[in-house]
């Protein structure tokens, strides 16, 4: 059945509203990298201290990503998104008013529970009202949507932040919360078919998660998602400004726009993998040949000398990578049933985020590991080990995805 004009128009400003709320999550993921030096000496704590406040972020939105999914699949979406984001703008004003580390790191874990509901929320919205060709189009443009979020926390938020200083913009990213919050609570528009909600309430909570987590399927595509994403959780969130700055002796400003190269990435990739995925025949080899140019770009990372040139390709390309986790939803949508979609969603966010959390922690373990002094703490060294053991995990992820199976099981 042919959709009327007013129905398409709803159903994309529906879109946009819950993607500016993914874009405000992201903008506060990745900031972090933009002020690292900042938050050391506002909270006057090292290293590991900043990487603990960094996972508390993906912390909290890997444990809220299951009740996410299970509400998603049961209840209306909108006065979810809108509490969820009430959470976010509270912790980030309670972040622009404290100097205790701990406060810090709770309020980072309020703001993180935004991310999984927002995420999940917008593809339970894409699955409301779009199908086939149009529901892929439409999942990839999240991911632009997320980047446009990520770009404005490097060159833009770090010009705010040497203008009126760090809390001052804090306030302000609480104030564009507000804003947002705003137009969800006045625009949004979730529930053209009723009847999934009813559906899914007929199955039994204890049944939705066994047929979402006991999938072997799932958890691959989940696994695959955490590694294509470490681009993002490793260099775009944290590393990236401090290995281009050591390393290769570049500015904050040259980092922080090589940086945003892979925002530039994913907002490219996203779109074209959308594409690709509903064109080849097989999605997994697709998923393979991203793997392996992941490792591939890491072990460049690791072992080549890179001139600035070089360091802005391999940049893009991360982006790229990172866009490929649309893949894993785009083949959990295919091979979930629909009553329990959101739920086996769930899982990707869930390995996406707590996997993360633990790289960044293992990163900067590492780093640790072969740092000269706690006043020099990265070494060319430590940042190759590092990227030799992401390019190992990209390889297995890459053996993972060869053997999902692209049809329902059961």
């Amino acid at each position: 059945m042919t959709k009327s004009r007013p129905y398409k128009l709803l159903a994309w400003f529906s879109c946009i509203i819950v993607a500016l709320y993914f874009s405000y999550e992201m903008m506060q993921l990745t900031l972090l990298n933009t002020v690292h030096a900042e938050l050391i000496r506002l909270y006057q704590i090292n290293e590991m201290q900043l990487s603990f406040l960094a996972s508390a972020y993906l912390y909290s939105c890997a444990a809220s990503v299951i009740p996410a999914g299970i509400l998603f699949d049961r209840w209306a979406l909108k006065p979810l998104l809108l509490f969820t984001l009430f959470l976010a703008i509270v912790g980030t004003f309670l972040m622009a008013m404290t100097q205790n580390i701990w406060l810090a790191i709770m309020a980072r874990g309020l703001i993180g529970i935004g991310n999984g509901f927002a995420l999940l929320g917008y593809l339970k919205l894409v699955s409301n009202y779009f199908s086939g060709k149009g529901a892929a189009l439409a999942k990839s443009f999240i991911y632009v949507a997320g980047m446009l979020g990520c770009i404005l926390s490097q060159q833009p938020f770090l010009y705010a932040t040497n203008r009126f200083g760090l809390r001052a913009s804090l306030f302000g990213l609480g104030m564009l919360g507000i804003i947002i919050w705003v137009f969800m609570a006045s625009i949004l528009k979730t529930q053209p078919r009723a009847v999934n909600t009813l559906s899914a309430k007929q199955i039994s909570l204890w049944q939705n998660l066994k047929l979402a987590f006991v999938n072997q399927q799932n958890l691959s595509c989940g696994f695959y998602a955490c590694i294509v994403n470490l681009p993002m959780v490793l260099l775009g969130a944290l590393w990236g400004k401090a290995y281009l700055m050591t390393i290769h002796q570049l500015t904050a400003a040259k980092a922080g726009r090589i940086i945003s190269l892979i925002f530039v990435g994913v907002m490219l990739g996203s779109p074209c993998l959308g594409y690709l995925a509903g064109k080849v025949k097989e999605q997994r080899y697709l998923m393979l040949l991203i793997a392996v140019l992941g490792g591939v770009v890491f072990l460049s990372l690791a072992y080549l000398p890179l001139n600035i040139t070089m360091l802005r390709m391999l940049f893009l390309l991360l982006g790229v990578i990172t866009a490929a986790q649309l893949l894993s939803y785009l083949m959990v949508a295919k091979i979930s049933p629909r009553e329990i979609e959101a739920t086996s969603s769930s899982i990707i966010s869930i390995l996406v985020n707590a996997g993360g959390a633990l790289y960044q922690l293992l990163f900067s373990w590492v780093l640790a590991l072969f740092s000269m002094s706690e006043t020099d703490p990265y070494n060319k060294t430590g940042f190759k080990y590092a990227f030799i053991i992401i390019a190992l995990s990209f390889l297995l992820s890459g053996i993972l995805a060869y053997y999902i199976r692209e049809e329902a099981d059961g």
